[in-house]
């Protein structure tokens, strides 16, 4: 791809988001268009997987699924934790799909607004960084689902990691590079991100003027 159409692309998106964005912050809900994308989220939890020598986690369907089914879960019943209200665990959902793990582990964030922030806050934090680069898991599912979170407008944000017994054969064969299209789509996909994220702070800077708040990420 030619440097210039992807500089128009970035220019047409960032253009996009602007106007999409601003009339959302003065809406009833002034809810901020979220730019965490489950593929980009990916894209960064293996590159940091690369970095330590780790194999690179494969998208399941049925762990995406979960993912979505989960954050969805705690977006409508208002709840932001591992367990859910009736005593769910992270693994109920695995179950629901059909999901037949080994190994199982669950990244759980809310109120954040880009998805190099949702993976820097869990790579910043021992125990969820463990899950990232545990050498246990060969797969990943990320999902999200709009939501209220302390009365607020925002994205539940849902990563799963798997094994299965045929993923463990398959990875034990495998070796621990990152193929040239992954880091193509990474670097694209971050350089993105950086734009949007710069866009968003100088609309965040501007409306803070008039009174607007953002409340910050959390994640479990």
């Amino acid at each position: 791809m030619k440097a210039w159409h992807l500089a128009t692309i970035l220019a047409l998106v960032i253009v996009a988001e602007a106007l999409v964005a601003v009339p959302e912050f003065w809406g009833p809900g002034r809810r901020f268009m979220a730019a965490v994308l489950p593929s980009v989220v990916v894209n960064y939890a293996n590159n940091d997987r690369h970095k330590a020598s780790e194999f690179s986690l494969k998208e399941n369907p049925l762990l995406v699924k979960a993912a979505e089914l989960k954050a969805k879960d705690m977006a409508t019943r208002g709840y932001f934790s591992h367990e859910g209200p009736n005593g769910e665990t992270p693994w109920t959902w695995l179950d629901k799909v059909g999901y037949a793990y080994v190994y199982a582990g669950e990244n759980l964030a809310v109120n954040f607004f880009d998805s190099a922030d949702v993976h820097r806050a869990w790579m910043n934090s021992p125990a969820h960084r463990e899950n990232l680069l545990d050498k246990k898991f060969t797969e990943i599912g990320v999902g999200m689902a709009p939501g209220k979170f302390e009365g607020r407008d925002s994205i539940y944000v849902v990563e799963f990691f798997g094994s299965t017994v045929d993923s463990l054969a398959l990875a034990s064969q495998a070796t621990k590079t990152v193929n040239n299209n992954s880091r193509f789509l990474l670097a694209v996909s971050g350089l993105t991100n950086n734009l949007l994220n710069i866009n968003r702070q100088l609309i965040l800077s501007a409306l803070e003027l008039f009174g607007y708040k953002s409340l910050p990420g959390k994640i479990i």
